[in-house]
Parts: C-alpha cells; sequence; structure tokens
C-alpha cells in the first residue's frame, strides 16, 4: 500500500516542512527528492527497490551533514570528513536542528502535531523512519519512535519464518550484511534493560517473556565491498550529526564488529507483486 503521507510531502516539494520550520532550514529535499523521483541503478538484483532507495536516501542527509565518517563503530574516534564534502555540521549548528525536527515529523507523525511531544527525544530512530518512510516502504514497516518497534517485528517475522516483503531478523554471526539492512546493536541503560550484551537469543526471550520496548540503535547499511573487506553504514544521532561508519567484514561478508549482534534483512518490496 502507498504511503500517502510521502505522496503528499513529495507533491509540496517539501515546502511543507520549510512552512513549519521556517527559511533557516538548510536544503533538505533538493537532492533528496531528486533521486526519489528518477529511477536507480541496480546494483542487484537481490536487493529491494526499497532498500536501494533508504540507501540512497541515507547517502544524501550524510552528505548534507557535511559528509563526515569514522573508522569502526567507535564514535569516539577521530571524525573525519569526505573529500569534498561541504563544511560539517552538528544538531547545534544554525538551521541543522530544524533538520533533525524533519525526520521526526516526517519520519514519525507525518499526519499529526504529536511530534511536539518529542522533540527532546534521542533521534536516532526518527533518521531511520524518515530514509524508510521517504524510500516508500509504506505499512510494511513500524513508524514507532524507537528503533526496537521494527527489530521486534524483524525478529517476530524470524521466529515465525516470514520473509517475503518484510524485515526479517537474522543473528549479525549468520547473515552478511547488503545494502538497504538495518545493523541493529544494544545499548547501556540504567532505567531500562542494559541490552550492550544482547544478541538475537536475548530480544527472542524478552518479547516472549511479554515484554515490549528495549534500548537500542541501529544503522543503516548504504554499500557493501566484500573485496576491500568493509561495509559503510549511516546512522542519526551520532556524536551528535548524521555519520557513517566504516566497519570490517570478512571473507564471507559477515560483520567482525561485534557491537552489532543483528543483521535486520530489508526484505520490503523485494517479493512484493508489482
Amino acid at each position: 500500500m502507498e504511503d500517502l503521507s510521502r505522496r503528499r510531502f513529495l507533491s509540496s516539494g517539501g515546502r511543507t516542512a520549510v512552512a513549519i520550520f521556517g527559511a533557516s532550514l538548510p536544503l533538505i529535499s533538493v537532492s533528496t527528492l531528486a533521486l526519489l523521483s528518477r529511477p536507480l541503478p541496480r546494483i542487484d538484483d537481490s536487493i529491494s527497490d526499497v532498500a536501494h532507495r533508504a540507501a540512497e536516501i541515507a547517502i544524501s542527509e550524510w552528505q548534507a551533514w557535511g559528509g563526515q565518517y569514522v573508522d569502526g563503530a567507535d564514535t569516539s574516534t577521530p571524525i573525519r570528513q569526505a573529500v569534498g564534502a561541504v563544511a560539517s555540521a552538528v544538531e547545534t549548528d544554525p538551521g541543522y536542528r530544524q533538520r533533525v525536527l524533519i525526520y521526526l515529523k516526517v519520519g514519525v507523525y507525518p499526519d499529526t502535531d504529536e511530534w511536539w511531544l518529542y522533540v527532546d527525544t534521542p533521534w536516532s530512530a526518527s533518521f531511520i523512519l524518515y530514509c524508510m518512510r521517504m524510500a516508500g516502504a509504506g505499512d510494511r514497516f513500524s513508524y514507532a519512535i524507537g528503533h526496537h518497534s521494527y527489530v521486534s517485528d524483524a525478529v517476530r517475522n524470524a521466529v515465525t519464518q516470514k520473509r517475503e516483503n518484510l524485515l526479517v531478523a537474522y543473528p549479525s554471526s549468520d547473515m552478511a550484511p547488503q545494502v538497504g539492512d538495518l545493523l541493529w546493536r544494544g545499548r547501556k541503560s540504567s532505567t531500562s534493560p542494559n541490552t550492550a550484551s544482547w544478541g538475537m537469543d536475548r530480544i527472542i526471550k524478552h518479547l516472549k517473556d511479554g515484554w515490549e520496548g528495549f534500548p537500542s540503535h541501529c544503522d543503516l547499511v548504504v554499500s557493501v565491498a566484500l573485496k576491500a573487506g568493509r561495509i559503510h553504514a549511516i546512522g542519526g544521532n551520532l556524536a551528535d550529526r548524521v555519520l557513517r561508519l566504516q566497519l570490517r567484514i570478512d571473507d564471507k561478508g559477515l560483520l567482525e564488529d561485534d557491537h552489532y549482534r543483528v543483521v535486520v534483512r530489508n526484505n520490503i518490496d523485494k517479493f512484493a507483486s508489482r
């Protein structure tokens, strides 16, 4: 089913967002809207159109934040900038807080004003939801404000062996990431379950015991270079910016970085009727 909120935003040329957040908003949709209006080149026919498009949107947004990246998953390491990128930005720079609110409004609350209640919420999930909604994931994706919602759906789909046109979770030791996949990692917490050491088996137990939310973070895979032994993933709210991570993989394509314990395969649209 087509996401009507996405279609309305596209047809407005992003003007809805500008009207809400003012003229200080940096150019949010010129490049993103341009790529959404053209067919994407096929990198691999086994990867869905939605997965390709989500990756392209993430790359477009990453470039708008200055093309910043780190080697590995530790964002406390030196942050570098891609050659030819515009000036690097963080959330507190003029206009970029508005950009973060665009992710929240368009990604999570396109049809209501509830987003005002969550303007101080960590925004890494909003960034992923924005990419997925704008990519056309529609009702095959959960747009709840936390990563845990769509990750839980992916884990349940794996347990029930549902794989067509859905997200499906796999232990990172068993699944080589592809473009458009989401990489899950747990987070330390003093008030919620400390999920830093969790793997997929622990998420399954958590859900089977009747619990719902759990601290989570996900990044979106945007490129895979098997011969070079690395993948690139982009995430939001990493060191207060949109950041690209370079992660090592082995000769089978499996992640060597043990921060990420679950690979969420993006099968949305892959098996859908056309």
